[in-house]
């Protein structure tokens, strides 16, 4: 087809080739005829002003002239009649081309053979050179001279373009363009003759590739039915029954159509009754293993739960018989404790030994015990480690069995096996299915022994109650599920609940719904992930609905598995103290105010400076009448700017003394600036050099109005510093810094440093460096509450080689669920 479809488009090429060379061959007789006939046309003209005196053929022959050599444009259509067709108005019967080009340029782009571009340049030569006679014959006719000698001039020069010199010119001219047409006829004939033939050629060729396709599809049909062994309508029809489901029908195949697509959708439809008949039998081994999931749940003991589960695994899972053997350490034996299905007779008398040398303990449970692994046995009738057994399973009807170990602290305990009355009955989804209910029944045994353990549990809280029962503080325990089992004197009278009512209810009764999920998340975290004590501040509910704050510290206990089974909870109630804290805010910010009135009366000045100067120069103008309209808005638009720089600051300081509830997105960058904001004019107005970096800038979730309290008071400590030290080159240096996991902030001074023996304790109330008419010792202690309980941080000092640097840190929360305050 491919093949077919080139000849097809070089076919029509080849005509096309005919097309073009005929269109070459009359471009050719065009270019030349166009040479001979503008050699006619300057004879005529010529002549014709040599009769006449006409200076309109004069300018027809220079015209021509110019043409001819590209000097001019050619009229459109120029190789049809034209100068014919210019009478004595000089009318022109055809626009002039855009384009100028000399017919000696055409003849050589024309695809002439050499020797006939030869003949059309001599003619070309010959009519140049006859062009001199012909301008010294109209010289001749120019030369001023009296009446009678013009006319003999004239005579001169009609004799000089008719006599025989002039013939022979032209006829130089006229010979080799004869000589050029019978070349170029010759040429051209020949392209054409030849595109004929190849387009014959091709056309020959087209037909007997379209009897090869033809014959192709008549093969391809033939091949079709041999592939498919039928018709299409038949293998379609075929193919729609099996899609829908349909396998009673089966496909008849006839001798060779084995390999074909009939034969292969009919191995198709016996493979899918087979996946049918298999998806069926691992329905009955999931609602077997439903079953088994619910004896698990609702059986007491061990013995309960292994009878119920070789009924459910016989009754809903199809299979002959199941039986469950536990490893009896003094007989050294596997011995059967639960079985089910009508053949458990094969179970009189059985004995498995855990001796890998004894022959009874080579077997299938053999191997699943000793090497932790189920053994699939497809085919008992073949399978040599059945041959001690083979005979007896043959006579009760099992064809397959499956051995998988039960397992206890990583330890077999015991071997469940089923039977099958079908070969090859446990496919890799069904082996998956009893790993499963093997893996649960492990689990149901460790649940036995952990209800054994909890009684154990109840009795360590009995002992524990005689010792915290006098402690001091609120002491309650709990289960691993937060159930309180135990709570002593103290606990009830904090909670104001008895211990009747404490014992039995959970944890989460004393829950004041002050803290986000993510608080409890991250306890719990500390706790069971990290296997480690919790220490922090919890908001209880107390009985009568009063918020009390509770410093608590929760602990696990564990058993000899290294297994939590009790939490204890120890609180002491810190709201008195907490309280005091916040009145140490207040004082702090109390004292804070007036540091800010300062800095707002600085932010203030230059503003209101300038308000007052713009004011007084109006003033001036007025009284000696010289303002103007355009001056006097250009100073109220100044005015104007001042007064929202002022509405602006009282903004910014509103703000910063506003309590932010709830956490925003914010960065390093902004923070710093902001505070830059407030204290800019007291830093420029003292001289103080400012340094700031920033490293890493991104997003997180902070209170942005603490942040800048506390980077304002380790600037404003600075200067107070640089004030009561009298630094002569006061430098305050502000960085900021990110890793994946933390914010770094540090504000670091010139000022000689902190004293080391206050250096440890600067962060304690009432603690300061300062005079004490300056400080009141509350700044750094509120720094250290801010960072710790808003931020989840820390704040620590050192001192360097000018001065003192503190440093905060805090981890990165970038959403709600992840921050606490």
């Amino acid at each position: 087809m491919v093949l077919f479809t080139i000849v097809f488009f070089t076919y029509v090429y080849s005509e096309k080739e005919i097309d073009r060379a005929h269109e070459l061959r009359l471009r050719s007789f065009q270019l030349a005829d166009e040479l001979r006939q503008s050699s006619d046309d300057l004879t005529r003209m010529v002549r014709t002003y040599a009769v006449s005196g006409d200076p309109l053929y004069k300018e027809h022959y220079q015209e021509i002239l110019d043409i001819r050599n590209g000097v001019k444009s050619r009229p459109v259509d120029y190789q049809n009649i034209y100068w014919d067709l210019v009478g004595s108005d000089d009318s022109r019967p055809r626009a002039h081309a855009p384009t100028r080009i000399a017919l000696i340029e055409m003849i050589r782009l024309g695809g002439f053979a050499p020797d006939e571009l030869a003949k059309l340049s001599e003619a070309k030569k010959n009519s140049d050179i006859l062009t001199q006679t012909e301008f010294s014959a109209i010289s001749l006719l120019e030369t001023p001279a009296s009446s009678t000698e013009k006319i003999l001039n004239k005579q001169a020069a009609i004799e000089l373009l008719h006599d025989e010199n002039y013939r022979n010119a032209k006829a130089s001219i006229m010979r080799p363009i004869d000589e050029f047409y019978m070349l170029m006829d010759k040429r051209t004939a020949k392209a054409v003759e030849n595109a004929t033939y190849n387009a014959l050629y091709l056309r020959i060729l087209f037909i007997l590739l379209g009897f090869s396709l033809l014959m192709s599809f008549w093969k391809l049909y033939k091949m079709l039915n041999r592939i498919l062994g039928g018709s299409v309508d038949e293998v379609h029809h075929h193919i729609i029954r099996i899609g829908r489901g349909d396998f009673a029908h089966t496909i008849d195949l006839q001798q060779g159509q084995r390999n074909s697509v009939l034969g292969w959708l009919s191995e198709t439809q016996d493979r899918l009754k087979s996946l049918i008949y298999h998806n069926k039998r691992l329905t009955q081994l999931y609602a077997a293993l439903s079953q088994c999931n619910q004896a698990i749940i609702h059986a007491r003991d061990e013995e309960e739960l292994f009878q119920m589960i070789c009924h459910d695994a016989v009754t809903f899972g199809g299979m002959k018989m199941v039986w469950i053997g536990i490893l009896n350490e003094e007989a050294n034996a596997i011995v059967p404790v639960a079985s089910y299905g009508d053949q458990i007779e094969y179970l009189a008398g059985i004995f498995i030994s855990t001796d890998l040398q004894h022959p009874t303990g080579k077997g299938p449970t053999g191997i699943a015990f000793h090497h932790n692994r189920p053994y699939w046995c497809q085919d008992i009738a073949n399978d040599p480690v059945t041959l001690p057994w083979r005979e007896r399973a043959q006579e009760y009807g099992f064809a397959s069995s499956a051995s998988l170990p039960l397992v206890l602290d990583d330890k077999v305990v015991g071997v469940l096996n089923i039977y099958s009355g079908d070969s090859n009955a446990f496919d890799k989804e069904g082996q998956k299915l009893l790993e499963e209910m093997a893996m649960e029944i492990s689990f149901a045994l460790k649940r036995f022994v952990k209800d054994a353990e909890h009684k154990a549990s109840e009795q360590m809280i009995e002992m524990l109650s005689h010792v915290v029962s006098q402690t001091p503080l609120s002491t309650i325990i709990t289960d691993k599920n937060g159930v309180i089992e135990y709570a002593n004197h103290y606990a009830t009278l904090l909670s104001g609940y008895s211990k009747e009512e404490l014992v039995g209810s959970k944890m989460n009764m004393f829950n004041s719904g002050k803290h986000p999920q993510s608080f409890y998340k991250d306890l719990w975290a500390t706790i069971l992930l990290e296997g480690s004590f919790w220490r922090g501040t919890v908001i209880n509910r107390m009985k009568n609905e009063e918020l009390r704050d509770m410093a608590s510290t929760i602990f696990p206990i564990f058993n000899e598995h290294n297994e939590i089974i009790n939490f204890v909870t120890i609180q002491d109630d810190v709201t008195e103290r907490n309280i005091k804290d916040k009145l140490f805010l207040m004082q702090t910010r109390q004292a804070q105010m007036g540091e800010m009135l300062s800095m707002i009366a600085h932010q203030w000045r230059q503003p209101l400076a300038i308000i007052s100067a713009l004011m007084n120069r109006q003033k001036v103008s007025i009284l000696l009448e010289q303002a103007s309209f355009d001056d006097m808005m250009k100073s109220f638009d100044d005015m104007e700017v001042q007064i929202q720089h002022l509405s602006r600051t009282i903004t910014d300081f509103k703000d910063f003394f506003k309590p932010q509830k709830l956490a925003s997105m914010t960065n390093s960058l902004v923070i710093v600036d902001k505070t830059l904001e407030l204290i800019e004019n007291t830093i420029v107005s003292k001289s103080i050099m400012l340094e700031v970096s920033h490293n890493n800038n991104g997003d997180y979730l902070t209170y942005e109005n603490e942040l800048i309290q506390v980077i304002l008071n380790l600037i404003k400590n600075a200067i107070d510093v640089f004030d009561e030290k009298r630094v002569e080159k006061p430098m305050i240096m502000v960085r900021s810094d990110q890793t994946d996991s933390e914010v770094i902030l540090s504000v670091e001074d010139n000022g000689g440093g902190i004293p080391p023996e206050i250096i440890d304790t600067i962060f304690l109330p009432y603690v300061s460096t300062k005079g004490e008419e300056n400080g009141t010792g509350l700044g750094l202690y509120m720094t250290k509450t801010i960072i710790e309980e808003h931020c989840n941080g820390n704040v620590s000092v050192i001192n360097t080689e000018h001065g003192a640097r503190f440093i905060l840190r805090f981890p990165i929360h970038r959403d709600n669920h992840q921050f606490v305050k």
